[in-house]
């Protein structure tokens, strides 16, 4: 029956509101899109989140947060969960028959923290309270016809709750009805939660008749209206303990119009005036407004914590991984939050400092799954840590954190082969499959990991003695990843299964080699080429692997049940946006930054995303691609999910020029070619700086540090004048294009014609240091030693000179003249 009745929406939705899509704002601030199609939605705020499927305007999951993680969802398979829903509503106007509208998929308008939708005669809204534990549903019908008629309208809450983690049922044992204030309070005979209740109040309209029913709170209202009259009903639904239920009741009928307002006031704030950027192109500006706004929007409550977790509803658990690579973006703009995030995985990490891969309640009891030796947690970490440093100079966090980021770096190198390898059970990035075999994945980021904690342990006089060590595995390592996972034929990084056969799946983790820098120029190039041909669906973006064969595959590699999907759907095969900012980011790392743009602007953005097969507003975790069923191809799960908006953040910063290596953070400025100009705001050294960008070209004509001439694309440790002005084209003079090691300061001499730097790195570091000029250097010092490993490129009589210097310690001096060629010209 519940198969039919999805099966008439979808038909419904089609005959009448097709191809009814628009996004595109004339001002890219405005949060609110307007769609009409069929979509998955979810939207919530600290303590409640909702869950909708095919447009429907009722929810088919309710998650709490708190004072533990419950929620109502009647569904009994993850993949047919559209088949239920947790809330019904009818609707009948006079002698009409009655109408039930929660099958009925429904135009929508959405922002990141509310969602409204409209039919003939009635308007649903959910919103959510800022310090509450409720959701505000709002109930407009409207009398568009001519003459009185009475509307009678009646919901129907399911109120048996499913726990956390293990999905068990809890069914309510009482529930108390107040019809003076219109507030029923559901309790629950279980000792997880027998403390906890359910409230439903009526803050507007009072219902006539308070249903029995022992499975739910079912309410019915009924108000005869004139033409053009309305009748309001206000449901606020939340979930506390049941000692402090009926005073959260009295304030949220009082004040639930203030806590709305505070809510997605912060959200915007957050999103709209903290840190700005500003491309000119409304597609991507929209885009940047609407992340920001979704990581703000999806902080939740944890016992007593608010941290990050990956969907307003579907997950009420907190995953390490997703506050970790969220956070590689957000210390371009939001350093608290990050600093936030990293002590609560310091907080639940164990005496011995192994940190959380995961917290959440379970069985009655808070519960922590931590890291183990083969989880790429490990090193996300102590990326995030080096990466929060370079952007933060927060030394103190760091010195509080570096007994974990050891403990996570040895602890994580167990995996570690002799042949230079790191070996996993899992496949690729996830936590499925079980085959012991070398991961190239896995190798990248270990060699990532180990050049990061290097820099932290060098930029806090830690451990020095042991770097020149750690320096050389990482070299190791990355020639063991070319020499032995480096496929010619295929073109590819490989992996290996436990039996020594190649696997021969091309999977999306291979991409961080070329972000990272691990291969040469040609593999590089070869390895985003073999991408584009293998895993780019050229109308909705990357899938995580290809061929999408694990389906077959599930007893020789160990999955358990159907957890990867089947063919072209989630693990197996889908398309997920963090592989989409994988090749994006591959493609910069080759020179093609239009293409780049233009695939992120494609497959990325809200606009986008849209406009392509079955599109919807989102921000997914991974949509379907089965190009072979136009029914399916394109469908999204998961749309409104924390990492995919960190990785769109992530992918722009560097498109429109971030370069973070292992030791600094600087520019290499980029327009697509219909814009002129960019402004972004950026964390440096802890405080905010204006970055503008003008022009286009390879070099930099000039760079301007609050109006003075700056000669460093590599921004200068302690430096916190504001403002940088960067403009595209051909060199006015020499400037330090980038270097591996900490610039302490770096000037040029126009009378004398010299470039000075001081660079600070540990005592033995093989430091790669690139000038750009428009003359050719005719000396070149390192701590008063000339130095002779370099090279000099010219192209279009322009001057790359590439150089190699051994700090023989911490600090150096670097001195480049340019004098005689300067008398010459």
């Amino acid at each position: 029956m519940n198969k039919n009745r999805h099966l008439y929406g979808l038909l419904l939705l089609f005959l009448l509101t097709a191809c009814t899509k628009t996004v595109r704002q004339d001002d890219a601030r405005d949060l609110s899109v307007s769609f009409a199609g069929d979509a998955r939605i979810e939207v919530g705020g600290p303590f409640v989140g909702a869950e909708f499927h095919h447009s429907y305007p009722v929810p088919q999951r309710i998650s709490f947060f708190y004072p533990i993680a419950n929620s109502i969802d009647m569904s009994e398979d993850y993949w047919f969960r559209d088949t239920t829903l947790a809330l019904e509503i009818g609707l009948k106007v006079g002698d009409n028959d009655r109408k039930n509208i929660r099958w009925t998929p429904t135009a929508f308008n959405l922002t990141p923290y509310n969602v409204k939708f409209e039919q003939e005669n009635i308007q649903l809204s959910y919103q959510f309270c800022k310090n509450k534990p409720a959701m505000v549903v709002s109930i407009t019908l409207n009398n568009t016809g001519d003459k009185t008629e009475v509307f009678e309208l009646d919901t129907r809450l399911n109120n048996s709750l499913r726990t956390c983690h293990t999905f068990r049922w809890i069914h309510q044992s009482q529930t108390e009805y107040n019809p003076e204030n219109g507030t029923a309070i559901t309790h629950y005979n279980d000792d997880e939660i027998k403390n906890i209740v359910v409230f439903v109040t009526n803050a507007a309209e009072k219902p006539v008749v308070f249903g029995p029913d022992s499975s739910a709170t079912t309410f019915f209202y009924r108000k005869e209206l004139l033409p053009g009259n309305q009748m309001q009903i206000v449901q606020i639904v939340g979930s506390g303990y049941a000692r402090e239920a009926q005073n959260m009741v009295d304030y949220l009928a009082k004040n639930y119009r203030k806590e709305i307002n505070q809510y997605e006031k912060s959200v915007i704030e957050k999103a709209t005036e903290e840190y700005n950027f500003c491309t000119t192109d409304p597609v991507f500006d929209q885009s940047v407004y609407w992340a920001k706004a979704m990581l703000s929007s999806l902080d939740h409550y944890i016992d007593g914590d608010f941290v990050p977790m990956p969907c307003p509803a579907e997950y009420n658990f907190y995953f390490t991984h997703d506050a970790l690579v969220t956070d590689l973006a957000a210390v371009n703009f939001d350093l608290p939050r990050v600093k936030r995030d990293m002590e609560f995985i310091l907080k639940h990490a164990t005496v011995d400092y192994i940190i959380p891969h995961a917290y959440y309640w379970k069985d009655g009891d808070y519960r922590t799954e931590y890291a183990d030796s083969n989880n790429w947690n490990h090193f996300w970490f102590i990326q995030l840590a080096a990466s929060y440093l370079r952007h933060s100079g927060d030394e103190e966090l760091l010195l509080r954190c570096y007994p974990y980021l050891e403990k996570s770096l040895g602890y994580a190198l167990h995996s570690k082969e002799p042949d230079g390898l790191l070996y996993a059970y899992y496949l690729d990035g996830w936590d499925i499959g079980h085959n012991f075999g070398p991961r190239s994945f896995m190798t990248i980021i270990a060699i990532k990991g180990i050049r990061d904690y290097i820099y932290i342990s060098a930029a806090l006089n830690q451990n020095l003695d042991c770097l020149p060590d750690f320096e050389q595995l990482a070299e190791q390592m990355e020639k063991a990843l070319v020499d032995k996972l480096w496929n010619d034929n295929l073109g590819f990084l490989i992996n290996y299964y436990e039996n020594g056969e190649i696997d021969p799946h091309y999977y999306s983790g291979s991409l961080l080699a070329a972000h990272f820098r691990l291969l040469d120029d040609e593999k590089r190039k070869q390895l985003i080429e073999t991408a584009g041909a293998k895993l780019v669906d050229p109308k909705i973006g990357t899938y995580c692997v290809y061929p999408p064969d694990f389906h077959l595959l599930g007893d020789f590699l160990k999955f358990k049940g159907n957890e990867v999907g089947p063919p072209y759907h989630y693990a197996n095969g889908g398309v997920w946006n963090h592989c989409n900012a994988w090749y994006s980011l591959g493609l910069m790392a080759t020179n093609r930054r239009r293409e780049a743009a233009k695939f992120i602007r494609k497959n990325m953005t809200l606009d986008g995303i849209i406009h392509s097969p079955n599109g919807q507003p989102a921000m997914y975790e991974y949509r379907c691609s089965n190009y072979n069923d136009p029914e399916v191809y394109g469908k999204i799960d998961k749309p409104h999910f924390l990492w995919a908006a960190g990785w769109y953040l992530y992918s722009l910063y560097h498109l429109y020029g971030i370069e973070e290596n292992t030791w600094n953070v600087s520019m290499k400025p980029f327009l697509p070619e219909d814009q002129e100009t960019c402004e972004f705001d950026l964390a440096l050294n802890g405080k905010k700086h204006r970055i503008s960008i003008k022009g286009h070209g390879d070099y930099l004509q000039s760079i301007r540090n609050n109006g003075n001439e700056c000669a460093s694309a590599v921004f200068v440790k302690y430096n916190n004048n504001p403002d940088y002005q960067f403009s595209c084209g051909l060199p006015e003079y020499p400037y330090l294009e980038s270097t591996e090691s900490i610039v302490l300061s770096c000037d040029y001499d126009r009378r004398n014609q010299h470039l000075y730097m001081n660079l600070k790195a540990f005592p033995g570091h093989r430091n790669k240091v690139s000038i750009i000029s428009p003359v050719e250097p005719t000396s070149m010092w390192f701590n008063n030693q000339a130095v002779d490993d370099y090279e000099i490129e010219k192209i279009d009589n322009i001057y790359r000179i590439r150089m190699n210097v051994i700090q023989d310690q911490a600090e150096g001096e670097l001195r480049v003249s340019f004098i005689n060629n300067h008398k010459k010209g």
